[in-house]
């Protein structure tokens, strides 16, 4: 049988073993029993993870690895370290250098039905009578969250599969305790558990809030990330770094268009090895007019621009490039556009050619509600179908295309509450059903609440299935991108609220 894994938050263990070790006779009687239940029976989650050595209090000089994880002193070890308790399950106690970095066995495959599956005939192909996770579709596989150092704001926004190193990789912010603002957050993940390989944050020397807001593999299997930064010498500026798979640092590049606010928001490679970023960029278009276009630009393969970004919007209003997605040569472009003809906000989705020559693009409008118009994420399918998931009069709106532009459907719905609904990603499933991820009955008077929303939709408009997650605190908890696997699974990110201490990176994957 499957062990059921009770989540001891890293923070409670840390604040037990602090206190516990300091002053065992002062401290307070629940922190002794949270350490007990720290040290004996919770079964660890993926582990606390560590940026700074400063974090790692169980015992005296304690290390933080570049793995992320906690390592104290150990004569017996090679490497004269051991990794801590509060490390994942497969190094927790083991020699630091000495363990394996392969991802672990699924139980799916071995021929016993664990729990949570339903069926398990000896292998994970798809098409026979069992379901490759071994799970009926919509089933929970695992769901893992991070809770950074400050124990505050920390979201996922992006999320990227690398099939060939068997992990994926998230991008988001975590909030810092030195300057109590927000940090870049990349991680990568196994598939399989969502156990944590390694984390990386980054800060700009500014004071602003950097955020990484996507993230895309790249030939060679780097995770190319996308975002905001805040420098000394203004505003935010737009922000891409590449990352090999062990975490190291290739290249970075920054853009500033006129000295205002650039953001850099989606990201795709083509099937050339282009970067194709998308955001916004603030114009000063003379006589004290200053709005906002939709930004693109391309970079080859080491982060240098391929000729200068392009600019997109009408003068004196905001308009949004948010997301991108590659089909082979070309590249698809959703965000918030002007119409022109009226003023009004529109959904904007538009397919540009390998030369960067617009072929279609398409404003969808509706009567308005809190102006609320955007496509937030896309996705496409090896015959070059795509959709558009965002956000339409306040209600969740997905729209999909043949590949010369035309709409074949579209699909608004709205959660029990009908407050804001919205949309946030899309993926195609090879039978042409498509997974949607967003949130519903989001509302901010009194405490802001609002549920992860995850469901798989089959081509006719029929809900396969749904979850709607409700996060402990009962609050704001948002679903904000998916991507597939090849064995019929979803892996989502997003953040969930938690009681007494903001909010935590929140990442679950489906059997689909």
């Amino acid at each position: 049988m499957r062990i059921t894994k009770v989540r001891c938050p890293a923070s409670l263990r840390e604040r037990a073993w602090r206190c516990y070790a300091d002053a065992p006779v002062s401290c307070p009687r629940p922190l002794v029993l949270a350490f007990a239940l720290a040290s004996s029976t919770c079964l660890r989650d993926p582990g606390f993870v560590c940026e700074d050595s400063a974090q790692c209090v169980a015992a005296a000089d304690g290390v933080c690895t570049d793995l992320g994880w906690c390592a104290y002193p150990d004569g017996e070890c090679a490497s004269g370290l051991r990794f801590g308790e509060s490390a994942p399950d497969e190094v927790a106690n083991a020699c630091v250098g000495e363990t394996s970095d392969e991802p672990p066995v699924s139980l799916c495959g071995n021929g016993v039905v664990d729990e949570l599956e339903s069926c398990d005939d000896h292998n994970r192909e798809a098409g026979d009578s069992c379901h490759p996770q071994c799970a009926e579709p919509g089933t929970v596989l695992w769901t893992v969250r991070y809770d950074g150092e400050a124990h505050g704001e920390d979201k996922g926004y992006g999320i990227a599969i690398d099939p060939a190193s068997a992990s994926f990789y998230i991008s988001g912010f975590t909030t810092s305790i030195a300057a109590e603002k927000q940090d870049i957050l990349v991680q990568r993940r196994w598939i399989e558990t969502g156990g944590l390989v390694w984390s990386r944050s980054h800060a700009g020397d500014g004071r602003g809030d950097d955020t990484g807001e996507n993230v895309a593999i790249d030939s060679d299997g780097n995770a190319i990330v996308a975002g905001v930064e805040f420098t000394t010498a203004g505003g935010p500026d737009v922000w891409l770094r590449a990352y090999d798979v062990d975490g190291a640092e290739l290249w970075t590049t920054t853009h500033d268009e006129q000295g205002g606010i650039e953001r850099g928001d989606g990201v795709a490679i083509t099937a050339s090895g282009d970067i194709v970023v998308v955001g916004s960029a603030a114009i000063d278009r003379g006589g004290g007019m200053l709005d906002a276009d939709a930004w693109i630009a391309r970079y080859d393969r080491n982060g240098n621009p391929r000729g200068a970004p392009s600019l997109h919007g009408s003068p004196g209003v905001e308009d949004h490039a948010i997301d991108a997605q590659a089909d082979g040569g070309d590249f698809l472009v959703t965000g918030r556009m002007t119409d022109t003809t009226d003023g009004e906000f529109r959904v904007w989705t538009a397919r540009y050619g390998a030369d960067d020559v617009l072929v279609w693009e398409d404003l969808a409008g509706a009567e308005l509600i809190g102006n609320e118009a955007r496509g937030v994420g896309m996705g496409c399918d090896a015959s070059s179908t795509c959709a558009t998931a965002g956000v339409l009069s306040n209600d969740i709106w997905v729209r999909v295309y043949d590949p010369s532009g035309t709409p074949v459907s579209t699909m608004t719905e709205h959660g029990a509450a009908e407050m804001h609904d919205e949309a946030a990603d899309v993926a195609f499933v090879g039978d042409g059903s498509i997974v949607v991820v967003g949130f519903v009955d989001y509302a901010t008077e009194g405490f802001a609440t609002g549920d992860c929303w995850v469901t798989r939709i089959a081509a006719d408009g029929t809900h396969l299935w749904t979850d709607t997650y409700d996060g402990p605190a009962n609050e704001v908890d948002k679903a904000l991108a998916v991507e597939l696997t090849a064995d019929m699974s979803a892996i989502v990110t997003g953040y969930e609220t938690v009681p007494g201490q903001a909010r935590d990176v929140w990442i679950r994957r489906y059997a689909i």
